[in-house]
């Protein structure tokens, strides 16, 4: 009971600290089942902020939220923004935003990967990887198709079984034709004891993903 009662006070107590009134937290507390865990989306906010080279608004962050299945309000994602990203929310505010530099802490620790489609008229589809340190081409292979996930599957594993390995991290965007990668870097990764074997996997937008074609 009295366990309980600890954890209700923290709980309020954080609803505090993102500035919501009493009739808020009250709110909250008795649909909060109906929503996701907030410190789940602070986490998923947290990596989508150290790894996208821009400063997104709450809006496209609850964009982001929703299509990864997460349950919350934009006034959740707004106020968490102003807890994990305030310069970000101050640039905005004046209409400075800036691009954020890429950062990647060494080779091997994120890969890129994507299509090209603009070849597609003339029957050539492009998929590739590159490694985000680097810059160097993982691979690079033109076929019929790039839109079947058993070719881009293949594409991972024959990588993966000439480099005795795969990375600590991979990022594509939200085509169908990634989800067997997904499923392979998560086996083959969640062994690991890093801090990144169960967020080995990242999705986003293939806009602002790092281009495969420079």
């Amino acid at each position: 009971m009295e366990a309980n009662i600890t954890g209700l006070f923290s709980l309020i107590k954080f609803y505090f600290d993102l500035g919501l009134r009493h009739w808020e937290i009250t709110l909250w507390l008795f649909r909060r089942k109906a929503h996701s865990d907030l410190l789940d989306i602070a986490m998923f906010l947290q990596d989508q902020l150290d790894i996208n080279v821009m400063l997104h608004g709450y809006k496209m962050m609850h964009l982001k939220c929703i299509q990864a299945g997460y349950v919350v309000t934009q006034e959740t994602i707004r106020r968490l923004l102003k807890i994990l990203d305030p310069h970000g929310v101050h640039l905005r505010h004046r209409n400075r935003l800036r691009r954020r530099m890429y950062q990647n802490p060494g080779p091997n620790f994120l890969w890129h990967v994507d299509s090209y489609d603009k070849l597609k008229p003339y029957g050539i589809c492009i998929n590739g990887a590159i490694d985000g340190f680097s810059r160097m081409v993982i691979w690079l292979h033109a076929y019929s198709t790039n839109s079947d996930p058993r070719i881009i599957a293949q594409h991972f594993i024959d990588e993966v079984s000439s480099r005795n390995g795969t990375a600590a991290r991979i990022r594509s965007d939200l085509g169908t034709e990634n989800c067997y990668i997904e499923q392979m870097q998560m086996f083959l990764r969640h062994n690991n004891l890093d801090n990144f074997s169960h967020r080995c996997y990242l999705y986003g937008s293939s806009n602002h993903n790092q281009r495969i074609e420079n």
